[in-house]
């Protein structure tokens, strides 16, 4: 394969053209490496693609990719947390109705039936299409949430209490990890640090063209000059540092783990980029 030359990237590429993360939202900057990673992982299924340069910000509005929701309807986490609509609650009834587990009295009342009616309602058949066998699932747990009797923290330790219990009766353990991943403000700072956005360029252009970028010119493109600090580097660090980073981006930054990362620290998502930066230097 054909090596780049440093004059063949510099016709096209320049460092400061992705200063602009600088000034989007922390949040905004995440979602910018997401779309990256995707426009440089998905040209196996774009085999016939010309090399353009692309306009950024990839992400114009980033609202845009916040979950809209109907009218009437509460935030919910399709993972696993979601308040029930009527609809669902309909099609479990009928479900219910039409094996026997409920019934309806000569006063059309629904009554359950006498020997589930103080059970829990948890693992059960459920048909979300009455006309469709096909849909038949099973429900989780139906829980009510009083909202109005418990703070957050008196809440939030009750479902600790719950989960641990629920997961003994149900005999479901919690998601085994694969590999437990240190996780941060130093993670996120990291698309930054390590040119994440211009490598990953750099890389799609490679693919293109069918070139291949060697470690040292790949480093003398990101970092062109030493650091505040002096240190000059060199090709070792984007094998060992920049590349494996930028390969498991999307892993490292998955939902969960900004999920988790946001709701400890809510006032990061909107941050300004550059400011961030500034209190993790100050950290």
């Amino acid at each position: 394969m054909k090596r780049a030359k440093y004059g063949d990237v510099m016709e096209w590429f320049s460092l400061d053209r992705y200063d602009y993360v600088l000034d989007l939202s922390v949040n905004h900057v995440v979602s910018e490496m997401f779309m990256m990673s995707y426009h440089s992982d998905s040209l196996e299924l774009r085999k016939d693609e010309v090399f353009s340069i692309i306009p950024f910000p990839l992400i114009t509005d980033v609202t845009l990719w916040d979950e809209d929701l109907p009218e009437g309807s509460l935030s919910f986490d399709d993972r696993g947390i979601m308040p029930l609509p009527f609809s669902m609650i309909c099609a479990f009834v009928n479900s219910c109705l039409s094996d026997g587990r409920m019934t309806i009295t000569d006063n059309g009342r629904i009554e359950a039936r006498a020997d589930i009616e103080n059970c829990d309602i948890y693992n059960q058949s459920m048909l979300y299409d009455t006309d469709d066998p096909r849909s038949e699932g099973k429900t989780g747990i139906f829980v009510d949430i009083g909202l109005d009797l418990m703070d957050d923290d008196e809440m939030i330790a009750g479902f600790k209490t719950l989960l641990k219990r629920w997961r003994v009766q149900t005999g479901i353990p919690e998601s085994a990890v694969k590999e437990k991943k240190r996780f941060g403000a130093s993670t996120i700072a990291k698309i930054h640090h390590y040119r994440i956005i211009p490598y990953l360029d750099i890389s799609r252009w490679a693919r293109i063209n069918g070139i291949m970028v060697s470690n040292e010119l790949y480093a003398r493109l990101l970092f062109p000059e030493p650091l505040p600090d002096g240190t000059v580097k060199g090709g070792a660090h984007i094998r060992d540092t920049v590349k494996p980073f930028a390969e498991s981006v999307r892993d490292v930054l998955s939902r969960v783990e900004l999920k988790k990362y946001y709701a400890d620290n809510p006032h990061i998502k909107n941050m300004r980029f550059s400011d961030f930066l500034k209190l993790i230097d100050f950290q």
